[in-house]
C-alpha cells in the first residue's frame, strides 16, 4: 500500500475491522478471490480501481474499498450518474486530448484536467441541483437529489483507495478508466 492519507486510513480501517470482527477477514478473501476470478464485471471494478499493472492481483485494502462502495451503491448511501465520452482517455501527459473529452460534456457539466499526480487528475461540475440514480432497499432504482458540486476527477489507473477517500471525506468522485469512454460520478448521501 501506497504511504498516502487514503492508503493510510484505508489500512487502518481494515485493520481495525480484522482486530474488532475476526470474521471480516473471510468475507474480503472472498470478495478479493472474487475481484481475482473475474466474478465481476471489470467495467465495475474498474470504476473503483484499475490497477498500473494490469496483471497484479487485487489485495484485501482494494476488495475493503471496492465492497464498501458497491455496498454504499447497493443501499442507497452512493448516487451514481454515467455520462457518455466522444472518445476514450489516454494517460496523464495527454492533457489536451483529455480536456477536450471534459469540453464535451454535456450541460451544465463542466470540467478541468491538469493530470497532475496530484490528489487527483483534475475536477467536474455542476452548477444546478441535478437528479442521480439511487439505489433504493425493496423498492429498485429510484432517483436521487444531488447539489450544485465540484467534485475531483480520476482517470485512467487509480488506486482503489483514492476512489473510496474520495466518497468518504470529499463525498463524490467522477472517474474514467482506461478503456472506457463512460465517464461515472458517485456522490455520497448522507440521509436515504
Amino acid at each position: 500500500m501506497q504511504s498516502t492519507v487514503a492508503g493510510l486510513a484505508v489500512s487502518s480501517a481494515v485493520h481495525d475491522m480484522f482486530v474488532r470482527e475476526p470474521g471480516w477477514g473471510s468475507v474480503l478473501g472472498e470478495i478479493v478471490s472474487r475481484m481475482n476470478t473475474g466474478y465481476y464485471d471489470q467495467a465495475l471494478v474498474d470504476t473503483v480501481v484499475q490497477n498500473y499493472d494490469e496483471k497484479a492481483p487485487y489485495t484485501v485494502y482494494e476488495a475493503y474499498c471496492f465492497g464498501s462502495i458497491m455496498t454504499d451503491l447497493s443501499v442507497g448511501r452512493i448516487l451514481k450518474a454515467e455520462i457518455q465520452l466522444e472518445g476514450f482517455p489516454g494517460p496523464n501527459e495527454h492533457v489536451e486530448h483529455n480536456q477536450s473529452l471534459l469540453d464535451d460534456l454535456p450541460a451544465p457539466f463542466y470540467g478541468v484536467f491538469h493530470g497532475n499526480m496530484d490528489d487527483s487528475d483534475g475536477h467536474v461540475e455542476w452548477s444546478i441541483p441535478l437528479q442521480f440514480g439511487q439505489a433504493v432497499p425493496d423498492a429498485g432504482i429510484r432517483t436521487g437529489k444531488v447539489p450544485a458540486c465540484k467534485v475531483p476527477l480520476e482517470v485512467g489507473t487509480t488506486h482503489a483507495w483514492t476512489t473510496w477517500y474520495h466518497l468518504a471525506f470529499n463525498l463524490g468522485v467522477a472517474r474514467v478508466p482506461y478503456n472506457s469512454n463512460r465517464m461515472t460520478i458517485m456522490f455520497r448521501v448522507s440521509e436515504i
